[in-house]
């Protein structure tokens, strides 16, 4: 079909759909819900009155005169903006999805009850501190007002669906921090990848392209429980699409964070800069708020939709910032099961008894609900029965997590937001146990610190890298890293603490952290500019959060450049001697002169990126196949360090290709993945090499989870937008191997705090405040992020007062 009839004929999809929701559901219907923000309302559970501002980009800053009706002003107006996310959320903690999608997410729902993120959160609401049960208890008070309220006036979903939300419980909130946790989580990935990849080539070559592995792995290589990869790949398959589905792409993890001292600034006071990576999607992942509750709490920054407090931002003494540890905090085990009896699993050289529960899943359309078995050994869950089949298989395999651990990090949340002095951060940042985080820190005073904050175990083998016969005792957990023991530093002599995701801790660290850290380019790109930039100021943040210099593709090219010249240099022993074409050595020249920036006009980054996609196709998929492939390749940055390696052994086994009888060398597949690269960007972009710019093929499309269905995808979605960066520039801007080069994850939200006036701050998220597809706020920040733009954020109540767009007054009854 012509283009020109395509685009009409989309035109026309949309109109129908918006029609026909006005027709059934009346026009009404497209903003009903959108919240009163002016005025004032009556709230019941209110003590004192709250008052609301909401400044131009829809902010909201609460002012409560005590604490208590802080949290509930705060869930309240999170409802108003998020109801729908929430609800969504809550519905992937509790497995509950199929209640409204029906059958095609019954599977998905099968996996979220496995893990058990509802039955975990149960648990812990049973052993909160009182300071995190208040302040749960008052939050989840302020959304059931707001539910109770406005049930006819719910957000287009849930007319959409047809369906109307619960009451909000305590537990909701605890199991986003689990499911957050998971979200956050590489080792799910990383054991049944690799155990996959060594089951079919052995463990010596599976680790070449696992090279974060190799570096550590003793000389004499430990054997792998065999055919544990196939026994994990009905879950591994689930876990990719059930993450996908969530808007937790598989393994997109990554962020930046860095503060410098006074030494370094033009002012003479800390700076302290964060953007955590995440999925890119509507509505955003993270919530404004400022939070204000008389004179005891005076907070700013971003919080999760369903979540007190503030996770990312700071207060009137000191600010602080995330990004993922990157730890290795899961553990798989292969269990023996007893041929007499499904239920039993050899352990301590007896046949023990399983833990199992029967699960009841309701299902959208259908009369009786799903019946689910859920079994568990000591170890945890047993994660390979999902798929019925695998129930009488003689083997099991089973998974401990570090997020089953009965832990309150509510508790560190209310102590952080109040905290004034380094040691009273690190009186609250100890009840932090889940995930791991690399924690930043930076006060008034002029201090600058780091801690790694949360739960790491204690081996008994001291590794943790590989899976584990479960009947024996050297994957036992025998206690987790005192806090005390864990990585940390205060007031450097560098005067600047940075984390990329990268290694913590050096060789002489007395335990094992992890093996799989993010490859080196953004955290080697950081350390450069504050070494080069001198005396540092606000602006100076924000250029670096800008920046898209990598310094992976200046490793890289020298290192291509040179496989390729080796391919077509004279050579008597060839048969015959490959020559570049002109178009070809233009692209050479390109890359040769090319300073490492890719920006989105920039040839030669599209030249770069698509040539080492191809490079790793003729290499790693070549051998893998596609279904391998794709599970391998759904952590992309392992790309990134098998590249690294490959390049450095041109002699590894993955250069020969299957499909050819002779047997290839790196500079053949060099050769060859630099003419398929040239091909595809013809194909793509046509035959001129100016038009080959990188932001024409590596665009962003923010999708809401109702716009992956084609009918409603140009209702509900935006984009696409040219975009910069990779996954390995310090904007990033991350894509699948599997789906080139669509931008999928990047800076869910770019924070800048100068302490030298702790009352202002800088921020931009991808999107907007709020999740109403009808609202002003709904994406009006995208262009500003798109730009490197921020919004500057006042804590001055006067200041606030007097820009603010909409005030609203909740009042106690009278």
């Amino acid at each position: 079909m012509p283009k020109s009839l395509r685009i009409v004929g989309g035109i026309f999809v949309i109109l129908a759909v918006i029609l026909g929701a006005v027709v059934v559901f009346g026009s009404r219907l497209l903003k009903k819900s959108l919240p009163q923000t002016t005025g004032e309302k009556t709230l019941t559970i209110l003590s004192q009155p709250v008052t609301v501002y909401r400044d131009e980009h829809g902010v909201p800053h609460i002012f409560a005169a005590n604490e208590d009706d802080l949290w509930r002003a705060a869930g309240y107006v999170a409802a108003q903006d998020r109801l729908w996310q929430m609800d969504f959320t809550r519905r992937a903690v509790r497995g509950t999805l199929s209640e409204i999608f029906g059958e095609a997410t019954l599977a998905e729902d099968k996996f979220l009850r496995t893990w058990g993120f509802h039955r975990v959160a149960k648990r812990l609401a049973e052993r909160l501190s009182p300071e995190s049960r208040r302040m749960l208890t008052a939050y989840a008070e302020g959304v059931n007002a707001f539910i109770t309220v406005n049930k006819a006036q719910l957000p287009l979903e849930f007319s959409l669906l047809q369906y109307k939300p619960e009451e909000w419980k305590i537990e909701d909130s605890l199991g986003f921090i689990r499911l957050m946790a998971f979200n956050l989580c590489y080792a799910w990935f990383f054991e049944p990848a690799l155990g996959q990849v060594a089951d079919r080539y052995g463990l010596p070559m599976a680790m070449e392209i696992f090279p974060a592995v190799l570096e550590n792995t003793p000389s004499i290589v430990p054997d792998l429980p065999r055919g544990l990869g196939a026994r994990l790949d009905d879950f591994f398959q689930l876990a990719l699409h059930t993450r996908t589905e969530l808007g937790m792409p598989p393994a997109v993890l990554g962020s930046n964070s860095w503060a410098v001292s006074g030494a370094r600034t033009t002012s003479g006071k800390p700076l302290l800069a964060n953007d955590p990576h995440l999925s890119l999607a509507l509505p955003s992942v993270w919530y404004e708020m400022h939070l204000v509750a008389g004179t005891e709490l005076d907070v700013v920054g971003v919080t999760l939709p369903g979540l007190p407090g503030i996770v990312l931002g700071h207060n009137r003494d000191l600010a602080w910032g995330f990004t993922h540890g990157m730890v290795d905090d899961l553990d798989f085990y292969l269990e023996k099961i007893n041929p007499a009896n499904a239920d039993e699993y050899w352990h301590d050289g007896v046949w023990k008894k399983m833990e199992s529960s029967e699960e009841y899943i309701t299902v959208k359309g259908r009369q009786t609900p799903e019946r689910f078995k859920i079994r568990a050994t000591g170890h945890g869950p047993v994660v390979n029965a999902i798929n019925a089949a695998a129930q009488n298989d003689s083997f099991a395999v089973s998974m401990r997590w570090t997020g089953f651990e009965n832990t309150d990090e509510m508790r560190a949340t209310h102590g952080l937001l109040r905290a004034k002095s380094w040691d009273e951060f690190l009186q609250a940042m100890r009840h932090f146990q889940v995930p791991n985080q690399n924690v930043i820190y930076a006060d008034v005073a002029g201090n600058i610190g780091y801690y790694s904050c949360g739960l790491v175990p204690i081996r008994r083998d001291g590794k943790g890298y590989l899976p584990y016969r479960g009947w024996e005792n050297a994957g036992d957990w025998i206690g987790m890293i005192p806090f005390e023991q864990m990585p940390h530093v205060y007031n450097p002599p560098q005067n600047f603490v940075a984390t990329a995701n990268n290694l913590i801790a050096g060789k002489n660290f007395p335990y094992y952290l992890s093996n799989a850290w993010e490859p080196a380019s953004r955290i080697e790109r950081i350390t450069e500019l504050l070494q080069e930039n001198g005396k540092a100021n606000v602006k100076t943040f924000q250029r670096m959060q800008s920046d898209v210099v990598s310094v992976h593709a200046r490793r890289m090219v020298p290192e291509l450049l040179k496989l390729l010249d080796q391919a077509v240099a004279p050579d008597s022993a060839k048969t015959s001697t490959p020559i570049l074409t002109d178009e070809e050595k233009n692209a050479r020249q390109l890359l040769s002169t090319w300073e490492f920036d890719e920006t989105p006009d920039s040839v030669p980054a599209a030249l770069f990126e698509v040539w080492t996609q191809e490079f790793l196709l003729a290499t790693i998929k070549d051998e893998l196949g596609d279904t391998l492939f794709n599970a391998y390749a759904a952590w992309s940055t392992l790309g990134t360090r098998a590249l690294e390696y490959l390049v450095q052994h041109p002699e590894s086994p993955w250069f020969d290709q299957r499909d050819t009888p002779n047997v290839e060398a790196a500079p053949e597949i060099a050769l060859a993945s630099f003419r398929q690269m040239l091909q595809y960007l013809r194909t793509q972009r046509g035959e001129i090499m100016s038009d080959w710019q990188w932001g024409k093929i590596h665009q962003l499309t923010l999708q809401h989870t109702l716009g992956k269905h084609e009918l409603l995808q140009h209702v509900f979605n935006i984009g696409p937008f040219a975009a910069g960066g990779s996954a390995n520039t310090i904007n990033k801007g991350e894509y699948l191997l599997t789906a080139p080069y669509a931008l999928n994850a990047g800076p869910s939200v770019r924070l800048i705090v100068d302490l030298a006036d702790p009352e202002t701050s800088w921020s931009v998220i991808p999107g907007g405040q709020s999740g109403q597809l009808f609202s002003p706020y709904h994406h009006d920040q995208l262009s500003l992020w798109l730009q490197g733009k921020y919004r500057t954020v006042s804590m001055r109540r006067e200041a606030i007062a007097a820009n603010n767009k909409n005030t609203l007054v909740l009042t106690p009854t009278r």
